[in-house]
């Protein structure tokens, strides 16, 4: 069964910038970019240290700003159906966090990369390695 390409995307530093808890505003492109990929059907999943009040707040931020996305700090149905439950860990083809090793968040590409990678899965969800 194939899965859809799923993208996990954090949220301070990522999405916005901010000084915690305090969200100044979007980074360049964020917004044109996830919601491309939320049309070109990439499943959206915020990934976030932020809870309660503060994971409201974010969530408020990004439903104003008209952001899509399917899910905030869970898995998608599909990956919960087949791991046999949820984790704490978020499942996902591709993680964008500002915090990984070597990272510069460029949008444009990102947008990109994940177009590649997504051409590189076959029928069966799995990944073809060239």
């Amino acid at each position: 069964m194939s899965h859809p390409f799923v993208i996990a995307i954090d949220f301070d530093g990522t999405i916005v910038d901010s000084i915690f808890p305090a969200i100044i505003g979007l980074k360049k492109d964020s917004k044109k970019v996830i919601n491309k990929l939320y049309d070109d059907g990439v499943q959206i999943v915020i990934w976030t240290c932020r809870t309660g009040f503060d994971l409201q707040n974010a969530e408020n931020y990004l439903r104003k700003n008209e952001i899509n996305f399917h899910h905030i700090n869970e898995n998608t149905p599909q990956r919960i159906q087949q791991y046999g439950g949820d984790t704490r860990k978020i499942s996902a083809d591709l993680y964008v966090d500002d915090k990984a090793y070597g990272c510069h968040i460029n949008w444009s590409y990102i947008y990109r990369h994940v177009c590649f990678l997504r051409k590189l899965k076959n029928n069966q969800g799995e990944y073809v390695y060239l």
